[in-house]
């Protein structure tokens, strides 16, 4: 499903490669973990996934293409803390988020009633709670494929 086969990676400014022929092979239906102290490389080995960062050397595959385009348009993703509209109600972060990665207003609901989120009316997100954003930000990782 997901496989990076010998990658290669490491930030100009530290010198230090992240990754040295590193390789990972996810299964379909398999939940994994990332584990690992602070600067091993987790949250990187995820950029890479998504195309936020570019490896120097090796291969990714997603979903058994190398389109990488294609399987990134299925992934949906969390690093860290959600880019929220502090402005926006979480209906309308949604809507928002729902014009890049899809999503109907049905599915939207359905997703905002997943994460107990759907009663929140009119309230903006930049007064929710640290756990309100975080389940926001899950939210809006399901919309799409």
């Amino acid at each position: 499903m997901i496989q990076l086969n010998d990658i290669t990676f490491g930030y100009k400014r530290r010198g230090n490669p992240v990754f040295s022929h590193f390789s990972m092979n996810l299964e379909p239906d398999s939940i994994y973990g990332l584990l690992g102290k602070n600067g091993a490389g987790k949250t990187t080995a995820m950029k890479l996934i998504l195309g936020l960062a570019v490896p120097s050397g090796g291969e990714i595959t997603l979903f058994g293409d190398n389109d990488l385009n294609k399987g990134r348009r299925k992934i949906g993703s969390l690093i860290e803390a959600p880019g929220l509209f502090r402005t926006c109600t979480a209906y309308e972060n949604m809507k928002r988020f729902a014009l890049l990665s899809g999503g109907d207003d049905d599915k939207i609901k359905e997703l905002l009633e997943l994460v107990g989120l759907a009663d929140t009316g009119k309230k903006r997100a930049g007064k929710f709670s640290l756990g309100m954003k975080q389940r926001l930000g899950i939210a809006i990782a399901l919309l799409g494929d």
